[in-house]
């Protein structure tokens, strides 16, 4: 999730995941945690994508409202679809999974990889 609330660009990045626990050592062993504002687990917020309080827990830590954030995923367990019925501009990273064409659909926005996405966001390169 990224939002432009924060004094530089991409600066208040959260962590979205349907992911165990154990995830969270990962995060500290690669240095993302570091890289990011908030996380929001789906094992310590209670629910999964793409139920509504996982987005908002990540919200609420960094201080946003939907329509000033936007969700960048792979479109897997329905994400963008609850991302965007909250109300945040959602970003595709196509990976060619099985379910990437099925998300095209919830996607305002579809990029090939991370740093596409960031130039989406941007303004400097955008495919609907």
């Amino acid at each position: 999730m990224v939002t432009p609330a924060c004094p530089h660009i991409f600066r208040c990045l959260a962590i979205v995941s349907n992911a165990a626990s154990h995830s969270e050592r990962l995060l500290d062993r690669f240095g993302f945690r570091d890289r990011v504002s908030a996380t929001a687990m789906s094992w310590s917020v209670g629910v999964l994508e793409p139920d509504p309080p996982i987005y908002l827990a990540a919200l609420d830590a960094l201080g946003a409202v939907p329509g000033e954030a936007a969700y960048v995923g792979d479109g897997g367990d329905g994400e963008l679809g609850g991302a965007r019925r909250l109300g945040l501009r959602t970003v595709l990273v196509e990976r060619g999974l099985p379910h990437t064409r099925s998300a095209r659909a919830d996607a305002d926005l579809c990029c090939a990889d991370l740093a596409g996405a960031g130039r989406a966001l941007l303004g400097q390169e955008e495919r609907p």
